[in-house]
């Protein structure tokens, strides 16, 4: 080797570690591809009329103090919360409308409480069977009754346990459920009352205990068939799950009446104290808490299963704060900063507290001002199922959130519709 050749090795091992690092700053400077996901199970969590100011981490206090929501809090504190997300509509039938099929509640054919879906309707459950997700409704439907073309089977839904008409949920102790075509009777509510069902109700089943009873046993079946298909080989199914709770709407035990919020354990509730200072305003604020419970129980099973990182859990309300049933939106500060309440196009009537988490994929602490709406739950849960754009239906509204959900760039919405 000449002197020339030496020097010029020389000097290249001299540089080599500058060069290597710069050209590792170049690289990592430079636009990575969007994240890759796999096929998530969806969970999507309803609560019924909780106000935007009702969960903990959400709230601005009233003077007499702060519901206690402390797994929805943790829930928020595990991903992303949307401080600008929005329900369908004010009120229950046309925001679950724009929910299940993606459009906005001025293409709904559900514009009010009453009417059903129809054949034509295509539901987010419908999309993802097609794209080999197994479907559950557990709880409030609301849509379409037995017979009808808006009954839950026919509208995606592989199984359903829980109620259709709207008026049958205020009983918060009903004789029967549903599940599938079949009525399932429940013997401790034959008859159902505030007197017979004694102290806390215990001598009754509330419905909000059965409906997370069922979707816990149905998480188990599904982790003993994944676990059954890795050891085959096979590919492993997916769920989307729409867990419908009542409360806090306003209800009764018994009867279709709103005269209340009738859950359990009032009395090991944080208000046990306030029961003859705050009337029946404490079943409301039960209520909330009692959601909250059971939201920790579903999301305690999803994790001990080992599914936690598989599963991205939306939770909502489905509008503003409710004003019925003996309940006062402003005892509580239900709304929060926002004014109005249930049935009102006022922020407070359909401004949502929306939660998504999805550990390992959205990151924790995470807050999003970006205006999600119910209608885009359809192609957002499509995008997740990695759906073509020819698979979805045609007139939807909604867009994919996916982006956001990443921490990736999107583009705001022109605007958003309610009715």
């Amino acid at each position: 080797m000449n002197l020339s050749c030496a020097k010029i090795l020389s000097n290249f091992v001299r540089w080599l570690p500058i060069l290597t690092l710069a050209c590792l700053l170049i690289i990592a400077a430079m636009p990575t591809s969007p994240k890759t996901i796999s096929r998530p199970n969806i969970l999507f969590i309803l609560a019924d009329d909780m106000g935007y100011g009702d969960v903990g981490y959400l709230q601005t206090g009233s003077r007499h103090g702060r519901l206690h929501t402390p797994r929805l809090d943790k829930l928020a504190s595990e991903g992303m919360r949307f401080t600008q997300a929005y329900a369908g509509s004010p009120v229950c039938a046309p925001s679950r409308c724009t929910l299940m099929t993606g459009r906005h509640s001025g293409h709904c054919t559900i514009r009010f409480n009453g009417p059903i879906l129809n054949d034509e309707d295509v539901t987010v459950a419908q999309v993802l069977s097609d794209q080999g997700y197994d479907t559950i409704l557990v709880g409030k439907w609301g849509m379409g009754g037995i017979g009808s073309s808006g009954y839950p089977t026919k509208k995606g839904f592989h199984q359903f346990y829980g109620q259709t008409s709207q008026l049958n949920c205020h009983n918060y102790y009903p004789p029967f459920m549903w599940r599938n075509e079949e009525k399932e009777e429940i013997k401790n509510n034959k008859l159902a009352s505030r007197l017979t069902c004694g102290h806390d109700f215990d001598g009754c089943d509330w419905s909000g205990d059965l409906w997370t009873r069922e979707a816990v046993d149905y998480l188990d079946r599904h982790a003993e068939k994944r676990h059954l298909q890795r050891i085959n080989g096979e590919d492993e199914t997916p769920f989307f799950m729409f867990l419908s709770y009542t409360a806090p709407h306003a209800g009764d035990v018994g009867s279709i009446r709103e005269t209340g919020e009738p859950v359990p354990r009032i009395s090991k509730s944080p208000y046990s104290n306030e029961t003859i200072s705050w009337g029946r305003e404490v079943e409301y604020a039960a209520a909330v808490t009692e959601i909250d419970r059971q939201v920790g129980i579903v999301v305690d099973k999803i994790d001990k299963l080992g599914l936690d990182e598989d599963t991205i859990i939306f939770f909502a309300s489905d509008n503003g704060a409710s004003n019925e049933g003996e309940h006062d939106y402003m005892f509580f500060n239900s709304s929060g900063i926002l004014k109005g309440y249930k049935r009102s196009l006022h922020e407070g009537g359909i401004r949502t507290p929306m939660i998504a988490r999805w550990p390992g994929t959205i990151p924790a602490h995470t807050v999003s001002e970006y205006q999600f709406t119910f209608y885009d739950l359809l192609p957002t849960a499509a995008h997740l199922a990695k759906a073509a754009s020819e698979d979805l239906p045609t007139g939807i509204d909604g867009v994919s959130v996916v982006n956001t959900l990443l921490g990736e760039y999107q583009e705001e919405k022109n605007f958003v519709y309610h009715e």
